[in-house]
């Protein structure tokens, strides 16, 4: 059966909890990335909540944006919990991806690169090539945004404010942000 906001008024309670979920989530990790000199504040700054903040509402919007683009695509099913644990491993390794290589900005971006690569073309789904040039774009506007208006900078960014595996990260990211949200807000036929 399919679920949209117009049938399943628990749609939106469960975006808003996943929201105040991801948002404690994306702090704890941003912290992370902080400690390990992913990006900077500027002087004498502590981690800001309004890095929660930001989380919050990239996940509401996300989280819409993927109601509204799976009522059009209609091709997910539900997962087996082990689909979903291997999709969280999957995302929590490239997301603690730049800890530990963002100092190779070149590597890092190859390893990126190959993971959306590989998902794209060995385990695509309907529509994930769309989902990943969404999810990419507004993470590199809104990311740009937050570091033009010097919030943060990322530390080994050498061509632009962001650095080059910005883009391809937040692709493969997006890919199993989407499977998580068809699962969590139950948006499968």
């Amino acid at each position: 059966m399919k679920t949209d906001l117009r049938q399943d008024a628990s749609v939106p309670l469960r975006l808003f909890s996943v929201a105040l979920v991801g948002a404690a989530v994306g702090y704890c990790a941003e912290n992370i990335h902080k400690a390990a000199g992913v990006w900077v504040l500027p002087e004498g700054a502590g981690l800001p909540v309004w890095i929660s903040v930001v989380y919050f509402f990239a996940i509401i919007g996300t989280g819409f944006a993927f109601v509204w683009f799976e009522r059009r695509v209609k091709v997910f099913t539900p997962f087996s919990v082990r689909t979903l644990f291997i999709e969280g491993g999957l995302f929590a390794a490239l997301y603690l991806a730049p800890p530990l290589l963002h100092s190779h900005e070149v590597g890092l971006t190859v390893v990126a690169s190959a993971y959306l690569l590989v998902r794209l073309i060995f385990c695509r789904a309907k529509g994930d090539l769309a989902v990943a040039v969404f999810v990419l774009s507004a993470d590199y506007v809104l990311e740009f945004a937050l570091a033009a208006a010097s919030l943060f900078e990322y530390s080994n960014a050498q061509c632009m404010p962001l650095p080059l595996w910005l883009a391809p990260l937040w692709g493969g990211l997006g890919i199993g942000l989407r499977r998580f949200f068809v699962a969590t807000l139950k948006l499968y036929r």
